[in-house]
């Protein structure tokens, strides 16, 4: 079993001293500044997780990825729905493995706006594994989405 991500064990900590609460949280990974908003009761944990690009001048093209509930339930499978402009950031979100694992938690968004990245969604409040695999799964998709920037830029 990995180490629980840092921010994970922060949260999970209240878990234990507040039955129902709010905390927020922001880390520095690379040229990225991470603010995780989360608002926990006995059942649910429902996560908003910033990334802001620090220090660069670009800004990203609006893009929104969220899920189709009702063509779910009639197709039976999973299906979303997306808004804004193609990128190469809008393309990694929806080709990588690391959204489709974001966007199975319940009520998932994904927005794309100015020079940040967001995501909102609901996990089972369960253990900590869960909560820490959601904010190292966000760090792999910053990070692919730095090396694609940074390709384009060349």
């Amino acid at each position: 079993m990995t180490e629980p991500h840092e921010i994970a064990k922060l949260i999970a900590s209240q878990f234990t001293l507040i039955k129902k609460g709010a905390s927020e949280r922001s880390y520095k990974m690379n040229n990225w500044r991470v603010i995780a908003k989360v608002k926990w009761n006995r059942k649910w944990i429902n996560l908003n997780v910033k990334g802001a690009r620090l220090g660069k001048d670009s800004e990203f093209e609006y893009f929104k990825l969220r899920k189709a509930y009702f063509m779910s339930l009639i197709t039976r499978s999973q299906t979303y729905n997306s808004r804004g402009g193609k990128s190469p950031i809008s393309e990694i979100i929806l080709s990588s493995p690391e959204a489709q694992s974001l966007m199975n938690s319940k009520y998932p968004k994904i927005v794309v706006n100015e020079n940040q990245i967001e995501f909102q969604g609901t996990i089972q409040k369960k253990d900590l594994e869960s909560l820490s695999n959601v904010f190292t799964i966000f760090d792999t998709l910053l990070r692919d989405i730095e090396n694609t920037l940074e390709q384009n830029a060349k």
